[in-house]
C-alpha cells in the first residue's frame, strides 16, 4: 500500500477511516445481508486472469441490469465499498492495483438522471481517497452519448491523474486492448478467453461471505468520540 512507504499507508488508512465519517447515510449499518438481493441481480464481475502487469481486472454492467423501480443508486455505491474491502484483502491487488472495464451498454435517459453531482462526486471522491487501492485504469466501453455530460459533471472533482487514467473506448476493442491484453479479456470484448470463467453477481456473493466477520470487524473502526 502507497509504495511502502508508512506515511502514505498511514494517511490512507486515515481516509478509509474518515469516509464513515463524511458519508454516514451510506456506511451506517452497512453490511453484506443487506446487499444479497441487489448482488443477485448485479451482472459485474471479476475476470479470472490479471492483465499483464498483475492488476486485477473488473468488469461493471450496472447500468443494462440496473432496475430504477427496484434498486436505489446508492446501492451501487455500497456495493462497491464491500467489494474494495475484499480486493483490499488481495496483497497482489495491493501492490498492483485494479483496472475497471465499465460497459455502459443499456444507459438509459431515466437512469443518467440519477447520476446527480452529489453522487458523482461521492464516487469520484471515493475513488481518489477511499479505495485503498492503487487505481491504475478506468475503461468505458458502449457508452451512449449521454456519458459525455456525465463526465463534464464529475470531472471538476478529478484530480490530474484520475483524468489521465480515464479511457474511453465506445465499441472500438481495439482501443481497449492497447491498455488490456486481448488474451486477459471474454469474447464480447474482443478477447481471445473462449470459456472465461467469470465471477457474477451470487458467485461474488458467496465470495464476499467469507469475509463478512473481517467486514463487521473493519466497520467497527474509526475515530474515538469524545464525549
Amino acid at each position: 500500500m502507497a509504495h511502502f512507504y508508512p506515511e502514505g499507508a498511514l494517511q490512507k488508512v486515515d481516509t478509509q477511516l474518515f469516509r464513515f465519517e463524511k458519508y454516514p447515510e451510506l456506511f451506517k449499518d452497512l453490511n453484506l445481508e443487506m446487499l444479497k438481493d441487489y448482488l443477485h441481480d448485479f451482472n459485474g464481475s471479476m475476470l479470472p486472469q490479471r492483465d499483464l502487469n498483475g492488476r486485477r481486472l473488473y468488469v461493471a454492467l450496472s447500468d443494462k441490469y440496473w432496475t430504477t423501480t427496484k434498486w436505489h443508486r446508492d446501492f451501487s455505491l455500497k456495493s462497491v465499498f464491500l467489494q474494495c474491502d475484499h480486493f483490499r484483502s488481495e496483497t497482489e491487488t495491493q501492490i498492483c492495483g485494479i483496472a475497471i472495464i465499465l460497459d455502459m451498454e443499456g444507459l438509459s435517459v431515466r437512469q443518467s438522471l440519477l447520476y446527480t453531482v452529489g453522487f458523482l462526486k461521492c464516487l469520484v471522491d471515493y475513488i481518489q481517497n477511499g479505495m485503498g487501492i492503487r487505481f491504475k485504469g478506468y475503461h468505458l466501453v458502449n457508452q451512449p452519448a449521454i456519458t459525455n455530460a456525465l463526465y463534464k459533471m464529475a470531472k471538476p472533482f478529478m484530480q490530474a491523474k484520475t483524468v489521465s487514467r480515464i479511457h474511453f473506448h465506445g465499441k472500438d476493442m481495439t482501443s481497449l486492448h492497447r491498455h488490456i491484453s486481448p488474451d486477459c479479456l471474454p469474447q464480447c470484448y474482443g478477447g481471445t478467453l473462449k470459456a472465461a470463467k467469470q465471477s457474477y453477481g451470487p458467485e461474488i456473493y458467496e465470495l464476499l461471505k467469507n469475509y463478512e466477520k473481517d467486514y463487521h470487524k473493519f466497520s467497527q473502526y474509526g475515530y474515538k468520540k469524545l464525549i
